[in-house]
């Protein structure tokens, strides 16, 4: 301080006004003031629910977001109220089935013989000939004779690793002129869906090119590194025509590696057919007592 021969006035206290007349916050009183943080990019002190400078709501510390406080839907699935309720099963009511004489049941197998040759390559249809007698639930009345005739169809094609088709057999025909609607499967001997066959992957016709093309390129490198020995110091340059060899073969390959295998049953096999429905003969057939 210098010594001037005046007074010097007091100090001011901590918490004394400024200059200006304000009121100056000690560093107490500032360090509790920090304590209250504010997210987001702000000039100036903003409440609650106000919004900063760059559109976007200001949250202070200690503030709790509206909806946190709220359970997820997994919380709610895995709620205890949840876990106490049962999972509710509709009943099933038994019904009686009324003349078993005039019904073939659902379940049904039906023992027949390939009319035609079947192919895989493209869709087509087939028939078939009962090879047995199917009688009613009951064993009491002959509903389909032997020799009649099934059509179906099929889709053609089968992918890599299958050797099985799905035929669908669609209607039946009685020597007695009864028309049936069958779209029930055919299966094998066992009951297992689809009919098997000899597949045919055609290997030589996916892979023949490329291993042709693959024996012609590796007689040119070969020729090449021959002549290439012998020509006292004379160098031939077939690069270019092992590189074409090459590429011909991936092309090849790519263009015949995707050929689908063929599957062929050939006419005469016997095969199966499920009865998907329940075959109601009441309506073509009446019975009377036999005397």
């Amino acid at each position: 301080m210098l010594n001037t021969g005046k007074i010097a006035p007091p100090p001011s206290s901590a918490s004394g006004t400024g200059g200006n007349g304000k009121h100056e916050q000690t560093p107490d009183e500032r360090k509790r003031a920090s304590s209250i943080l504010a997210f987001g990019n702000i000039s100036k002190p903003q409440q609650p629910g106000q919004k900063a400078g760059n559109g976007q709501p200001v949250q202070l510390a200690g503030e709790v977001q509206e909806g946190n406080s709220s359970l997820s839907e997994t919380d709610r699935a895995d709620s205890l109220s949840n876990r106490l309720k049962g999972t509710e099963v509709n009943g099933s009511s038994a019904s009686l089935l009324v003349d078993r004489s005039y019904f073939i049941t659902q379940g049904t197998f039906l023992n027949c013989a390939l009319e035609t040759a079947i192919s895989s390559d493209v869709p087509g249809m087939t028939a078939c000939r009962l090879t047995d007698d199917v009688y009613s639930i009951d064993k009491k009345v002959l509903l389909l004779e032997k020799g009649s005739k099934i059509v179906g169809q099929y889709q053609g094609g089968i992918k890599r690793g299958q050797a099985r088709i799905f035929v669908l057999w669609t209607r039946i025909e009685t020597p007695k002129g009864v028309l049936v609607k069958l779209d029930s499967p055919g299966t094998d001997a066992l009951g297992r869906s689809g009919l098997d066959g000899f597949v045919d992957t055609h290997f030589w016709e996916r892979f023949g090119s490329a291993i042709l093309l693959t024996t012609v390129n590796g007689v040119v490198t070969y020729a090449a590194n021959s002549a290439n020995n012998g020509s006292n110091g004379n160098q031939y340059n077939f690069g270019d025509t092992a590189q074409t060899a090459r590429d011909s073969a991936s092309i090849a390959l790519e263009n015949s590696i995707n050929i689908p295998p063929t599957l062929t049953k050939n006419q005469g096999d016997n095969i199966s057919i499920f009865v998907a429905r329940d075959l109601d003969f009441r309506g073509v057939y009446d019975l009377k007592a036999a005397y």
